[in-house]
């Protein structure tokens, strides 16, 4: 059994977007910010609770339990600013178990977890590297292993998105395996801009 403390927004589709819009703000009581405001595939409408977190209601022609590589509702995390990030910064985010990696590219996201034997990998700032202590696993900020270290496959990763006003986002509950790393997976450090997970999907 896991533990929820927290959580940044929760996701949520619907088939008719002014009926349930109305349903969260004459009954449930949220407070509507806009619409369209976030990078999705539909139109939508973000809505405000009183404890600062966010609903975001997604318009989708037919409202299905699950969808590829994730769920219907998923929390997604503000990792901050664009600017809160410099070329070079490696972070790690303990709700979610992702590192967000920002290259002179972009920003990628990387799960945690190694690809070996699941261990939960740590950064060593001082080689510049991932390591996993289960197995001596050294992996580079793409999330690929290094030359004549012990084989594993690529870092799993995590969609980025950023907002049109410069906010980090990352949706650790869906998780891409990839092949490899490539420039095309990191998302440009520019507002505005959406998740690279189909081009990581086709990695």
């Amino acid at each position: 059994m896991s533990v929820v403390d927290g959580f940044s927004h929760v996701v949520i589709h619907v088939t008719d977007l002014d009926r349930s819009e109305a349903f969260y703000r004459d009954i449930i009581g949220l407070d509507v910010i806009g619409r369209d405001l976030v990078n999705e595939v539909g139109p939508n409408a973000l809505l405000a609770m009183n404890t600062r977190q966010r609903v975001l209601l997604v318009e989708v022609p037919e409202v299905v339990a699950i969808r590829p590589n994730s769920s219907t509702i998923h929390h997604a995390i503000d990792c901050g600013h664009v600017d809160d990030f410099p070329v070079g910064t490696v972070k790690s985010f303990v709700k979610g178990k992702f590192f967000l990696v920002r290259l002179e590219d972009g920003f990628l996201a990387l799960s945690r977890w190694c690809t070996h034997l699941n261990g939960l990998l740590s950064w060593k700032k001082e080689h510049w590297e991932f390591c996993c202590p289960m197995h001596g696993a050294r992996i580079d900020r793409t999330g690929v292993a290094r030359p004549l270290a012990r084989a594993c496959p690529p870092l799993r990763a995590h969609p980025v998105t950023i907002t049109d006003d410069g906010e980090v986002i990352v949706d650790p509950d869906t998780a891409i395996k990839r092949d490899g790393f490539s420039a095309d997976q990191l998302v440009a450090a520019e507002p505005g801009t959406p998740s690279a997970c189909k081009i990581l999907e086709g990695a």
